[in-house]
Order: C-alpha cells, then sequence, then structure tokens
C-alpha cells in the first residue's frame, strides 16, 4: 500500500513540476505587455513601443515587473523610470534603428533606476549600437540576458 502511494505521489509531483516548467505565465505582481489595458501585438511588425512604454510606466508606478510573453517585440526605444521592479522577457525585443540612444534606456541624468532586475533577450539587428545603456544602475541584476545581432 506505501509503494502504491509513493508512486501515485511521485507521477503527482513529476505532472506538477512539468506543468510549472511548462507555463511561462507571469508571476503575481507582474504586469504583462500583451494585456488589453496595453496591447503589445508581439508579432513582429507592428512598433510595440508605445504599448510597452505604457506598461513600464505603469510598472513603475507600483514597483511591478513587466512581463513580454514569447513572440517579438518592434520598439523604437524605451525609456524605464525608477520604482520600476524589473523586466522579464519570455520573447525577443527587436531594435527598429530609429533609437537616438539606445534600445532601452534605464534612468536619466540625475535619475537613476535601482533594485530592479532585468532578463533580456534582444536583437540589435535594426540599427543602433546600444542595447542598453543605463545611468545608475545601483542594487540592479541582470540574468539570462541575450543580446545580439549588432551591426558593424
Amino acid at each position: 500500500m506505501t509503494k502504491k502511494w509513493m508512486g501515485r505521489s511521485g507521477l503527482l509531483l513529476m505532472v506538477c513540476c512539468w506543468a510549472s516548467l511548462a507555463s511561462a505565465a507571469p508571476l503575481a505582481g507582474e504586469f504583462t505587455v500583451t494585456d488589453v489595458a496595453y496591447g503589445a501585438k508581439a508579432d513582429g511588425v507592428t512598433d510595440d513601443t508605445s504599448a510597452i512604454q505604457t506598461c513600464l510606466t505603469a510598472c513603475s508606478a507600483v514597483g511591478s515587473i513587466a512581463y513580454f510573453p514569447k513572440g517579438t517585440y518592434k520598439v523604437s526605444s524605451l525609456a524605464v523610470s525608477n520604482g520600476i521592479g524589473g523586466i522579464v522577457c519570455d520573447g525577443t525585443i527587436t531594435n527598429m534603428g530609429t533609437a537616438a540612444v539606445a534600445t532601452i534606456v534605464l534612468g536619466a541624468a540625475g535619475s537613476p533606476v535601482t533594485n530592479a532586475r532585468f532578463t533580456l533577450k534582444m536583437n540589435q539587428a535594426g540599427g543602433d549600437r546600444w542595447a542598453v545603456m543605463g545611468y545608475d544602475t545601483t542594487g540592479c541584476t541582470f540574468s539570462e540576458c541575450v543580446i545580439y545581432g549588432f551591426p558593424n
């Protein structure tokens, strides 16, 4: 009897672990850029800059994390202000080559972004030399970031 119970609980544990690994759902407190409130399309064609910027601003206001589900997000430049909890990107942020400074700008002179976490996947083949520029990123962590496709 004990052996059967252990077998079932082991199977249940495996199913639960597989389900949690298979879903890339946002965590509690994360705002998803593709939600209706923000409207990013993630289709690789639409300019998602405005939709994502609206989400980033909302996250900064309440200390939340911006979550990017799988897909391709075309943007010109995104400004990240202090108060944001971070960015978690399961999709790819693709630069459209129109940014004056960088694809993602963390803070501004005299206004740092602190204590945020960033997991980014970016394709810079669109044109700009800088993917991420930060003024002062004290306490920020960058993990599992993949940035590729820089122009020569």
